[in-house]
């Protein structure tokens, strides 16, 4: 009698060595990797390990994924190598939601309420690290953290100060170094400086972002520890209507916003910043407008109600992804074959969108470990 298909399967499996086995796991789709952890405790120790992360990071192809998050349960991840949208469980923290990512970590803090510290996860391995309380900040404007190449991090975070002059509270720049695993006080941030929605970019230890008042881009220099205003001039019909976004694609600084033209409709354009050589300065230059068939579908789709819904962009690889909150579908230019694609219906719309929805670049697997 032949035995069932089921019981050769787990004969297989038992009688393959346990070094044969890890490869096997090493070299699945993270994504199933993952699920493989309710097979049995033996992968599950191995799966949730960091030498499994070590030797994954050494194999991995490190194609980005677009991470799409907010405040809830569950935040998405587009993975343009198997063109498919993973559901990823929040980390559990009281009060406090993903504000900002890099490489394979992300951080958590609250936007809208007091908030003294934040804390660190890797969502794939669910590692958690909360973070000593900053030293003046209290409510903040801007964060952004910055993975470095050899694994170290730091977390910039613009915010009020917890003692008010006069009834006012001045906007103050602290740096938080995984190194030394301390805060210190940073460069002086611009007075009248009122930062928009975008989450900023981080460049060569630069760190841009877009402010309303009056509208363009300020710089936040790591390695001279000041901010400064880029000297270039905003194109034309830029202003808080037209959602301005400013995103990383492969070294360049790009821009994305909509547009108003004469007849009162608009249009969705990619801006890249350049230097002028003869005159050794900046200059935002039109490099693509969205073709109107897809700006059609693309309106229709986002079901808006009015023009000021704001974009959320995200650089990722070649690709410059472009989505609203009021959007079932992610849009995407390719910056190689000037190509437009849709990502498909993310499964965390529409119940998983509120205001503080934010995209970025994320690497599953890194080097870097909590």
């Amino acid at each position: 009698m032949q035995a069932p298909q089921e019981e050769i399967m787990d004969s297989v499996w038992s009688n393959l060595p346990k070094d044969i086995v890890n490869i096997v796991l090493l070299f699945l789709p993270l994504a199933s990797a993952m699920q493989f952890k309710s097979v049995c405790k033996e992968w599950r120790e191995f799966l949730g390990s960091n030498c499994y992360y070590r030797r994954r990071s050494a194999v991995e192809q490190k194609k980005p994924w677009l991470f799409l998050c907010t405040s809830g349960m569950f935040s998405c991840a587009f993975d343009f190598s198997l063109k498919r949208w993973h559901k990823i469980l929040n980390p559990p923290l009281y009060r406090q939601s993903i504000v900002s990512a890099s490489g394979n970590l992300v951080c958590l803090g609250n936007l809208v309420a007091d908030c003294r510290a934040l804390s660190i996860c890797d969502p794939v391995s669910k590692l958690v690290k909360n973070l000593a309380p900053m030293n003046k900040i209290q409510f903040i404007h801007k964060v952004s953290l910055n993975l470095h190449k050899d694994g170290a991090y730091k977390i910039m975070v613009v915010g009020e100060n917890d003692r008010a002059v006069n009834n006012f509270r001045g906007l103050v720049t602290e740096v938080y170094d995984s190194k030394t695993q301390i805060w210190r006080m940073s460069g002086e941030t611009m007075a009248e400086a009122k930062f928009g929605l975008d989450a900023g970019v981080w460049m060569n230890s630069r760190f841009y972002c877009i402010v309303e008042m009056p509208y363009g881009v300020v710089v936040f220099d790591q390695k001279r520890d000041l901010w400064e205003e880029l000297e270039a001039e905003m194109p034309a019909g830029c202003n808080d209507i037209s959602s301005p976004y400013l995103v990383d694609c492969r070294g360049r600084l790009l821009m994305v916003m909509r547009n108003s033209i004469e007849s009162g409709t608009s249009k969705f354009q990619i801006w890249e910043l350049v230097i002028l050589k003869e005159k050794e300065d900046y200059e935002w230059v039109l490099l693509e407008e969205m073709p109107e068939h897809i700006e059609v579908e693309f309106m229709a789709s986002s079901r808006w109600g009015d023009m000021s819904q704001r974009l959320i962009c995200c650089g990722v690889g070649d690709w410059v992804c472009i989505i609203t909150q009021l959007s079932p579908s992610a849009l995407a230019f390719n910056m190689v074959n000037k190509k437009w694609e849709w990502l498909g219906k993310d499964p965390a719309f529409p119940q998983g969108r509120n205001s503080h929805l934010y995209a970025f670049p994320l690497r599953p697997i890194s080097h870097c470990q909590l």
